[in-house]
């Protein structure tokens, strides 16, 4: 793909963000040599002592945003060795720095954040509507749900899907590469880790303005990842529709089918934890 500031990747035009000195999120150091593209394989974001960003230099309004994610072990409680990644943190999400009411209207900011802030005990995932400081706009749930069980631990693909329209934004986490639409409503039930709908007209967005898709991988509190992380997104996709996306539909048999070893859909699917008070949580990816 070269090393230059641009790329082309799912037909989209991206950005590598290059910050040499400090600067969102983090206070940290951008270095676009820390992003590889491989055409086949993905986007690859790597972080250490210096952090890595892509922007889509697109801004694709209301509709169903897929991002397949390849591995997700290294942001989870331990990696090789017992290292817990602490400071380490995923965000993709969208961002609207281009008009002059960007601050009032929270830069339109949609979140999907891996991440334990630097606190072991903290769940390690979230979905935001910003401002995250607002009750209701913030949830969190467990990251470990995103992985097989112990002895293991082992990690298959991971889809996120963001279904943005003016009357709501739903979040949603499935296991697997689903990056098709109609694959995505014909998924099987136990395959959705995750959701939550949100649909407070008082703080969302009436129009989704020139929001563009960010993804990066940052380091905390300007500290160093160890070991260094590194996380790929294999595939993204957009959807230019309207009205609320249906994913999938129960099925009884679906997690046998999955294999032994997977708990069950009643044991995978409430790993809702009360969400976090706002207080507790750090500002959430200033870009």
């Amino acid at each position: 793909d070269g090393s230059g500031a641009f790329f082309v990747f799912r037909d989209y035009l991206w950005e590598r963000k290059r910050c040499d000195s400090p600067c969102g999120p983090g206070d940290h150091l951008f270095d676009p040599a820390l992003v590889a593209v491989d055409p086949q394989r993905g986007i690859e974001l790597q972080a250490h002592t210096e952090s890595s960003e892509v922007v889509l230099r697109q801004a694709l309004g209301f509709g169903t945003y897929v991002f397949v994610l390849e591995d997700l072990r290294q942001l989870g409680p331990t990696t090789t060795g017992g290292v817990s990644p602490l400071n380490g943190t995923l965000g993709l999400f969208t961002w609207d720095d281009c008009l002059p009411d960007r601050a009032a209207v929270a830069y339109r900011e949609l979140d999907f954040e891996f991440s334990r802030w630097g606190d072991a005990a903290h769940p390690g995932a979230q979905y935001v509507v910003q401002p995250y400081t607002v009750p209701g706009n913030l949830h969190v749930y467990n990251f470990s749900s995103l992985l097989h069980p112990p002895p293991d631990n082992a990690s298959s693909p991971v889809t996120l899907v963001l279904d943005w329209q003016a009357d709501a934004v739903t979040f949603s986490t499935l296991r697997g590469a689903h990056a098709d639409l109609a694959a995505l409503q014909q998924v099987e039930h136990c395959q959705l880790l995750h959701q939550w709908h949100f649909n407070d007209s008082s703080q969302l967005f009436a129009s989704a303005g020139q929001a563009q898709v960010r993804l990066n991988l940052w380091v905390h509190a300007g500290r160093a990842a160890l070991p260094p992380l590194s996380v790929r997104i294999q595939d993204f996709r957009f959807f230019a529709r309207a009205g609320a996306l249906q994913i999938g539909a129960p099925d009884a048999t679906c997690w046998s089918r999955l294999g032994a070893g997977l708990p069950s859909l009643a044991a995978r699917q409430p790993h809702l934890l009360p969400p976090l008070p706002a207080t507790a949580l750090p500002a959430s990816n200033p870009s």
